[in-house]
C-alpha cells in the first residue's frame, strides 16, 4: 500500500507540469479567441496570465502587443513587440507591427549610424536564433572530429583533405559558438528597455532635482548604461545620454 501511495506521489509530481501546460495552452487559444471577436481586454488578460506563469514564446508576446496595440497601449505594445523579437531575430511580421506601433509614439528620433562591421554583425546575430546558432556550430565541431580522424588514419590517402577539413571546421566551429555566446548575451540582457510613463524629464545626473536636459515620450525604446539608487542612465537612438527614474522604463 506504502508503494502504491509512494508511485501516486510521483505521478502527481510528473503530471502537474503537464496539466500546467495544458492549461496554459488552453489559455492561449481562449486569448486568440478572444482576440478574433474583438474582446481585447479579455485576450490581453489571457495571455499575461501565461506570462505570468513564467512560460514564454515570441507568438505569445506578439499576440500580447496586438492586443495592446488594439486597446490604444502602444508603449506596452511596442515592448512586446521588442521581447518577442528577441526571441524570434528578423521575423517579419513582428518587425512590421513594431515599425507601425512606433509610428505611433510622439518621439521621431534619427539614430545614430552605424559603422558597416557594426551593422554586418547585428544582422548576423539576428539571422538565426542563439539555439540555431548552436546546432550549426555543432555541424561544424562534428566536421572538425571527421577531419582530425580522417588526417590521423590517413583514410584513403586523404590526409591532406583531413587536414583541411580539420581547419575550416575548428575556424567555422569557433566563430559560430562566438556567434552563439553573443546572441544567447543579447538575449538574456537586460539593458534595453522601453519608456512606459506619458512624459519623463532626462536629467544631466542620478537626482530628480538634476537639471533637465531633454524630455522623451512613452513607447521609445532606450538604452540603459547603468543604474544608481533608483536612477537609470539611458541612451537615446541618437546618442544622447541622460539620467530617468527607474520606475519610468521596462526592461526588455
Amino acid at each position: 500500500m506504502k508503494k502504491v501511495a509512494f508511485l501516486f506521489c510521483i505521478y502527481l509530481l510528473s503530471a502537474a507540469p503537464l496539466h500546467a501546460e495544458d492549461a496554459l495552452r488552453e489559455f492561449f487559444t481562449k486569448g486568440n479567441i478572444a482576440y478574433k471577436e474583438s474582446a481585447y481586454d479579455s485576450a490581453l488578460n489571457y495571455y499575461l496570465q501565461i506570462d505570468s506563469a513564467g512560460y514564454t514564446g515570441w507568438e505569445l508576446h506578439y499576440n500580447a502587443g496586438n492586443a495592446y496595440f488594439k486597446t490604444g497601449q502602444i508603449a506596452h505594445a511596442v515592448l512586446h513587440y521588442e521581447k518577442a523579437l528577441r526571441l524570434s531575430p528578423g521575423n517579419k511580421d513582428v518587425l512590421h507591427n513594431l515599425k507601425f506601433a512606433e509610428q505611433s509614439t510622439v518621439d521621431d528620433i534619427t539614430r545614430m549610424p552605424q559603422l558597416f562591421y557594426e551593422k554586418w554583425w547585428q544582422n548576423l546575430l539576428t539571422l538565426f536564433t542563439a539555439t540555431t546558432w548552436f546546432v550549426i556550430s555543432a555541424v561544424f565541431f562534428i566536421f572538425t572530429c571527421a577531419g582530425v580522424f580522417v588526417y590521423f588514419t590517413n583514410l584513403n590517402g586523404l590526409k591532406l583533405a583531413g587536414y583541411y577539413l580539420t581547419a575550416a571546421g575548428a575556424i567555422f566551429c569557433l566563430f559560430t559558438i562566438l556567434i552563439t555566446y553573443s546572441a544567447h548575451s543579447r538575449l538574456t540582457a537586460q539593458n534595453e528597455g522601453v519608456i512606459m510613463t506619458s512624459t519623463v524629464k532626462v536629467k544631466s545626473e542620478p537626482s530628480a532635482t538634476g537639471k533637465t536636459l531633454f524630455v522623451i515620450h512613452s513607447g521609445l525604446k532606450v538604452l540603459v548604461r547603468t543604474e544608481e539608487e533608483g536612477m537609470a542612465e539611458i541612451q537615446l537612438p541618437d546618442g544622447r545620454v541622460g539620467w530617468i527614474e527607474n520606475k519610468e522604463l521596462a526592461r526588455i
